[in-house]
This record gives C-alpha cells, sequence and structure tokens, in this order.
C-alpha cells in the first residue's frame, strides 16, 4: 500500500517493524557490523551482506559494504583448539568504513561511518578492546508519493531527507582467549539527542572438541528501538573451513551455513519471524567476505 496520511505513514512503516534490525540473524558471520571491536585481523578485509525481509516492497531491504584495514600486528594467544592459521599476527588496532543502507517502500535509509578498535592485554588472562566509530545518517523519502492529510504539516514540509550524525561505541573483553563479552551502543545519536537506551549484548565460550570442531554457544540481548530482545545461538565449525548456525530470540528462529576456503567466506542465514503482528516474515541473509592480497 503506497499511499499514507503525511506523519502516520513514516510512523507505521518505521515502527511496524520495529524489533527488526538489519543484519541481526549474521551475528556469528559478520559480528562487526555493530560493534568493531569483535574481531582483529591480519590483513586488509573487505565484505558486503544484503539482508531481504519478506518478498513485499513494504518489508526492509537492507546492504551493508565495508573494509576493515589492520594496524599495529603482534602475535595474541590462540582460542583453545585453534590451528596453526589462528595463531599467525593479528592487529592491536583496526580501521574500518563501512555503508549500511535499508529501504522500505518509500523510505530509504544510509549510514555511512568511520571507526577505530584498539586492544590491549589488561592481564596475562585478560584481553579488553573499546572501539568508536564516526559518520552520517540520512534518511530520505518519495515526497511525490504522499498524500496528505494535513498540507501544512511542518515536518514532510520541511524536505524530502532528515539528516543526523551518527556515533556508535563497542567494547570486547576476553578471558583466557576464550570466554568473550561484546557490548555495543550502536547509535549513541538519536534524533539528534543522546541515545543511551539501544545497547547490544553478546557473550559466548568456544568448546573444542577434538582437533577438528569447535562449538561456540552464546547469548544475545538487544534494545532495538526500546524493545527487549533475547536469544541465544550455536555455532557448529568444522576445520575451520565449515559453519552451521542455529539460533532463536523472542521473534524468531534462524538457521545458517557458512564456507571459509582460502581466505574468501560465503554465508547464509534463514529466519523465520513467528509474530503475527509483525507479518511473520521470512528473512534471508547473504555474507561475503574475504582477506585482500594487499
Amino acid at each position: 500500500m503506497k499511499y499514507f496520511g503525511t506523519l502516520i505513514l513514516l510512523v507505521i512503516s518505521i515502527s511496524g517493524f520495529s524489533q527488526i534490525r538489519a543484519f541481526d540473524n549474521s551475528k556469528a558471520i559478520l559480528p562487526w557490523v555493530y560493534n568493531p571491536t569483535t574481531t582483529f585481523i591480519s590483513d586488509f578485509q573487505a565484505y558486503v551482506g544484503y539482508d531481504a525481509r519478506g518478498t513485499s516492497s513494504f518489508t526492509p531491504q537492507s546492504i551493508v559494504a565495508g573494509m576493515r584495514m589492520p594496524l599495529f600486528q603482534q602475535r595474541i594467544r590462540a582460542p583453545k583448539g585453534r590451528s596453526r592459521r589462528s595463531r599467525q599476527k593479528v592487529a592491536t588496532a583496526v580501521v574500518g568504513v563501512q555503508i549500511l543502507n535499508t529501504k522500505q517502500d518509500i523510505l530509504q535509509s544510509t549510514t555511512i561511518n568511520v571507526s577505530y578498535a584498539h586492544q590491549i592485554d589488561v592481564s596475562s588472562r585478560l584481553n579488553m578492546a573499546f572501539g568508536l566509530g564516526f559518520g552520517i545518517y540520512n534518511m530520505n523519502y518519495d515526497y511525490a508519493a504522499l498524500s496528505f492529510i494535513d498540507q501544512q504539516d511542518p515536518l514532510l514540509n520541511s524536505g524530502e531527507s532528515f539528516f543526523n550524525l551518527h556515533l556508535n561505541a563497542g567494547v570486547t573483553l576476553i578471558l583466557d582467549g576464550n570466554l568473550f563479552l561484546n557490548i555495543a551502543a550502536p547509535t549513541l545519536l538519536k534524533n539528534n539527542e543522546a541515545n543511551f537506551d539501544e545497547i547490544i549484548v553478546r557473550a559466548g565460550y568456544p568448546f573444542a572438541v577434538g582437533n577438528d570442531v569447535i562449538i561456540t554457544a552464546a547469548a544475545n540481548l538487544d534494545t532495538y528501538n526500546n524493545n527487549f530482545i533475547y536469544g541465544a545461538d550455536i555455532r557448529v565449525e568444522w576445520k575451520e573451513m565449515i559453519s552451521l548456525l542455529a539460533g532463536g530470540d523472542t521473534n524468531k528462529y534462524h538457521l545458517g551455513l557458512l564456507f571459509d576456503v582460502s581466505n574468501f567466506a560465503l554465508g547464509y542465514t534463514f529466519g523465520q519471524n513467528f509474530r503475527p503482528e509483525q507479518g511473520q516474515l521470512q528473512a534471508h541473509q547473504i555474507s561475503l567476505y574475504s582477506i585482500l592480497p594487499f
């Protein structure tokens, strides 16, 4: 349905899917999308992802793309069960640039930001990383597609674009190279005001099963748009090449598969929303990232 009344149009189209965050089923595949401190790399890395919710133009469709560059490399502790490949040098700092675009019917929002993350050894057992991102957020709407209830509405008559600065932050704690805690504030500025109500928390532990299998169990919390969304997921990784994913939260469940061969990774997750008020949407998320040869 394309024609709505003034402010009601924007409110319904955004809040109708208020418990849906783009790429929320890819926490184990693209964990750095909202928290730049989750992983540190040894080479340049490029990534791209596509997130489709439902089949209608009124449901959100998102694209993310970015690049990450390592700085100040050093050799660090490897998690249990990891091979020599995981004991290579990694960076103590990572600089990244990212663009996230979401389109929904006549609305389109874009966030472009640059991030910096740095990690230090607090003690022989505890590693800590902290990061900050800064950029711009812009939302556009198709003014010509609106049907007005109030022609003098000051919000929509002010223009076709809503612009804001973007600021995000993240912290990661890793105990004994295995137990991890990720905390992110993905939107520290909202509506030109400080926003401390929105956080993403992820905690987990990788278990080694023999020499070839790593099982990582994690719990998640997300307060997106003032909602309390909690869940858990599990990742079974074989020889650092193939991973199976399964998880769920208060709104949906998801399943996934990741192939990682020769520094080239391709992932896919399928999600099914079981909340009638959110249309019981299906989600398809495709992720691709690769180490660059320079």
